[in-house]
């Protein structure tokens, strides 16, 4: 119900709200009386709205349609969702703020063994527009052990590809960087 969810909000954090991503919850807010603002994070979520089957595309695009109306601002974290979103339904207002690392827990791991193999990682949701499909067939002809961290729709299309480790959902990011020499991000 929204009232209870706009007093939820309002205690904790009547300066605003951040919402994981721009769907109904922002309406439910402001219907139940929430007046702060209202953000909306898009981590790219819209990427992969088009591979959903149509009962799901209809109900999560009618929530974006929905929710965009009532927040303050969507918030995306590349140049590629904000283009994306632009296309969409969204808040008045769209912000890119690029995802932030902290550098004391995401410390160089040891020395490379001369003469081992160079280790590439990449950590992404494997959804469209990620780049993923590119970074493979770039390095099909490298003499590199690629590591993927990540799951997704498109797991299964990927790893048919081949050329890589997908190793799923990794439980610690920091011990995974640590395990690679050169980290790629192969975003559009």
């Amino acid at each position: 119900p929204p009232r209870p969810r706009a007093r939820r909000g309002a205690a904790a954090g009547a300066d605003g709200a951040v919402l994981v991503d721009g769907g109904y919850l922002a309406a439910a807010l402001r219907l139940g009386g929430y007046r702060g603002r209202i953000v909306g994070s898009e981590h790219g979520k819209v990427l992969g709205v088009a591979a959903l089957p149509r009962p799901r595309r209809v109900k999560d695009s009618l929530e974006r349609a929905v929710g965009a109306r009532f927040q303050s601002v969507d918030v995306c974290v590349s140049d590629f969702v904000v283009r994306e979103l632009r296309r969409l339904e969204r808040a008045r207002r769209i912000e890119r703020i690029y995802n932030g690392v902290d550098l004391a827990l995401f410390s160089p791991g040891p020395e490379r063994v001369p003469g081992g193999p160079v280790v590439v990682g990449c950590a992404a949701r494997l959804v469209p527009g990620k780049g993923i499909d590119d970074l493979l067939r770039a390095a099909a002809g490298l003499d590199v052990v690629l590591r993927i961290a990540g799951d997704g729709p498109e797991r299964a299309a990927l790893e048919r590809l081949g050329g890589a480790e997908f190793l799923g959902r990794v439980p610690s990011m920091p011990e995974f960087w640590r395990s690679c020499d050169i980290a790629v991000v192969p975003s559009n």
